[in-house]
């Protein structure tokens, strides 16, 4: 109900004014009763006009027999979130880990979700499913597939505003290398048009543990599409993050992605550890930027905006929250409205996995804090999942593991004035 704010508290950074608007939650959007353990909320999508939102909900936490789901939910006219539909993969196995990554077009009509299955079952190949959205009825349109089993394709997924093209991150492709995938729709039927492997970062080759592939954003510049891609150097296997990080830029241009960088991107302050690149997010014009190095100063975090006036990124901001403080993870998600006028970055670990999230506003290079937003003060792990429509003015805030009993999870919906 608007105004209700059990579950969540809102709070004004120090000497910050709300620049951006104040926020009101409108509405906790609480698990589906068949989500049960299914860590509802671990990645959230919301459309352009904030009316339709996909949640995930992959579960293998504790190990399942489920595949995992992901949930459409829908309101008009300043109503409430409902549910308009549950997504199942067709096909789908155990602990696919479906729902763990998810993206819409900027109509809300076109979604992809990632499958990108867990260590239990790593034998499984990845996979990524597309659907599609016809007066109310979602359907599956493609199954996307990468090339070999254990790469962890579906681990980031984005779409562009269209619909049209898909970018699939396999970051444990080549003994943890990375990969991305492009994928196109140009007739009805998603083909693959493309296959970028790890650059390394330079002057490095492709290292094991560089982890390429794993974030991703889509935009589109006057010279193309182009794809951003996260390279975090957790190492492999899982392990902590033991490299600075990097992200590439490419391009889209007659016809063909890449197959070489544009540009790599890196922190100016970067140190071992940092996992720059573990988090990104692009304005559709792809002149913004903003990514996420969740290890730095002792996984406390930061994240840094860079600005491509001419389609070449240059580091524009470093941000950190007002109160962040080691083992936060700040940096963990980043995402930013269409004119970079705001960006939210979550830190779900924070006050002791309870979760916080901070809003920035301004503009790329003189961002400033604004809001905090915190968990209900139980482990929920606040801020796992983060979306922000066109303007800024509707937010999303996914907390897998919010509920009284289980990780049952829960989204909370806020919007801005």
């Amino acid at each position: 109900m608007l105004g209700a704010l059990a579950g969540a508290v809102v709070v004004l950074a120090p000497a910050a004014h709300v620049a951006a608007g104040t926020g009101v939650m409108s509405q906790t959007i609480a698990a589906p009763s068949d989500a049960t353990d299914y860590r509802f909320g671990f990645a959230v999508a919301v459309s352009s006009d904030g009316t339709i939102a996909l949640i995930g909900a992959p579960g293998s936490n504790p190990p399942t027999a489920e595949a995992g789901k992901a949930y459409v939910f829908t309101r008009q006219n300043g109503g409430p979130w409902t549910e308009q539909a549950e997504l199942t993969p067709s096909p789908s196995t155990a602990n696919d880990f479906f729902g763990g990554a998810v993206a819409l077009s900027r109509d809300g009509r076109t979604a992809i979700v990632g499958a990108s299955g867990t260590y239990i079952s790593a034998a499984t190949p990845g996979s990524a499913f597309i659907f599609t959205q016809n007066a109310g009825v979602w359907t599956q349109r493609a199954h996307l597939t990468g090339d070999t089993s254990g790469d962890f394709f579906g681990f980031s997924v984005a779409l562009d505003w269209g619909g049209s093209t898909a970018a699939v991150g396999a970051p444990s492709d080549n003994t943890d290398e990375g990969a991305a995938y492009l994928f196109a729709d140009p007739a009805g039927t998603w083909t693959q048009q493309a296959k970028l492997t790890d650059p390394g970062r330079t002057p490095m080759p492709p290292t094991p543990g560089d982890n390429f592939g794993f974030s991703l954003g889509l935009g589109l510049t006057s010279s193309g599409q182009e794809v951003l891609i996260g390279a975090d150097q957790g190492g492999t296997a899982g392990n902590s993050a033991v490299g600075q990080g990097f992200a590439d830029t490419y391009l889209h241009s007659a016809g063909v992605w890449g197959p070489t960088p544009l540009q790599q991107l890196t922190a100016s302050d970067a140190a071992p550890g940092d996992a720059f690149g573990n988090s990104v997010a692009i304005t559709g014009n792809g002149h913004q930027a903003v990514i996420g190095a969740e290890g730095k100063n002792g996984f406390a975090g930061a994240a840094y905006t860079f600005g491509a006036p001419k389609n070449m990124f240059a580091q524009k901001q470093e941000l950190t929250g007002s109160d962040s403080s080691s083992g936060d993870l700040f940096g963990y998600n980043v995402t930013l409205d269409d004119n970079a006028d705001i960006a939210e970055i979550s830190a779900p670990f924070a006050d002791g996995f309870n979760g916080n999230v901070y809003r920035f506003a301004g503009k790329i290079g003189g961002w400033s804090q604004v809001l905090e937003q915190s968990g209900a003060g139980t482990p929920g792990d606040y801020g796992i999942g983060l979306a922000l429509n066109h303007n800024g003015s509707v937010e999303l805030v996914g907390a897998d593991g919010e509920d009284t009993s289980a990780s049952d999870g829960a989204v909370y919906a806020y919007e801005f004035s």
